[in-house]
């Protein structure tokens, strides 16, 4: 990824980007780029299938491909965070120069960007450029990626594993915000709150400065003090919006409007921060976008 050769094109927010060599950290060779989805969930059952809480250290390597199937689908159960505002640690709102983010309910996310391996397992293809079974996966629209947290849904569900009072889906960007501060007010939601940008922010984020030459898994940097990872730079993440946020209309019943947050590989530092936006238009792709899901309850089981 050389963010520097790349071009956008605004209507349809598509990029180009040469070939990109692969990179070496750690001793472990890495390429790059992907998306997320977050799940939504309530008070028992699911809840002990996500993480134990905020900043517990995943259980597994994240470059390592799922075994099978069932071992995707489980993985991504684990791999949930839960996110309970108004239960320490979680505060009940966090106030951001004169904005309130105060969720409706708790829900749990995931602690990674949607995987190009779970999307294709679920979707029966692979849109992504940039290959890798653990990579994000990027480069869908944002109703294929509704449509994949249906579907992910449904299979849950055969499957045993999420009832009926549970769903799959994109997070609202207030929920995907205020996971992403985990309790900051800063610019960024890093680990270390008060820390300087310059170079820190290389710990935490592929974007402009970082990308060239890499192409990796999702959560191979540092996560938030949540747990969650890649939540700043990698690929942009899609989020609802109301049709009031999005200065639009949206017919009665139709599926809300769509943003992205969080910045991506090829963006500079200061897209990166915790409440910039983009307002999309339908059909958006791009090998920057992609998305992170949510468990939650669904409007009935909230009742």
């Amino acid at each position: 990824m050389n963010p520097a050769d790349c071009r956008q094109t605004n209507a349809a927010e598509r990029t180009t980007r040469p070939d990109c060599r692969a990179g070496e950290r750690g001793g472990h060779i890495v390429r790059m780029f992907g998306v997320a989805v977050v799940l939504a969930v309530g008070n028992a059952g699911l809840w002990c299938c996500g993480s134990d809480g905020p900043g517990a250290e995943p259980s597994r390597d994240t470059r390592q491909p799922s075994r099978d199937a069932q071992d995707m689908l489980t993985r991504f159960l684990e791999e949930l965070v839960r996110i309970a505002p108004g239960h320490a640690p979680f505060p009940e709102s966090i106030v951001v120069r004169g904005r309130t983010l105060r969720p409706e309910q708790s829900f749990q996310i995931a602690r990674y960007e949607t995987t190009q391996e779970l999307y294709e397992l679920i979707m029966g293809t692979n849109p992504s450029r940039w290959r890798g079974p653990r990579n994000a996966v990027e480069s869908m629209t944002a109703e294929q990626a509704r449509q994949f947290c249906r579907r992910l849904t449904d299979r849950l569900r055969q499957a045993g594993l999420l009832d009926s009072r549970r769903q799959v889906r994109l997070p609202t960007a207030e929920e995907w915000e205020y996971a992403c501060r985990a309790g900051s007010t800063n610019t960024y939601g890093l680990g270390r709150s008060g820390s300087p940008v310059a170079g820190h922010l290389n710990e935490y984020a592929w974007y402009e400065a970082n990308a060239a030459g890499n192409d990796p898994a999702v959560g191979v940097l540092r996560p938030n003090a949540w747990g969650l990872y890649d939540m700043h730079g990698y690929v942009r993440e899609f989020v609802e919006i109301s049709a009031a946020e999005s200065g639009g209309t949206a017919e009665s019943g139709a599926p809300g409007n769509v943003a992205a947050m969080g910045g991506s590989w090829r963006d500079p530092e200061e897209e990166l921060a915790c409440d910039r936006q983009w307002i999309l238009p339908p059909g958006a792709r791009g090998d920057h976008l992609g998305f992170r899901c949510v468990v939650s309850k669904t409007a009935s089981g909230r009742r």
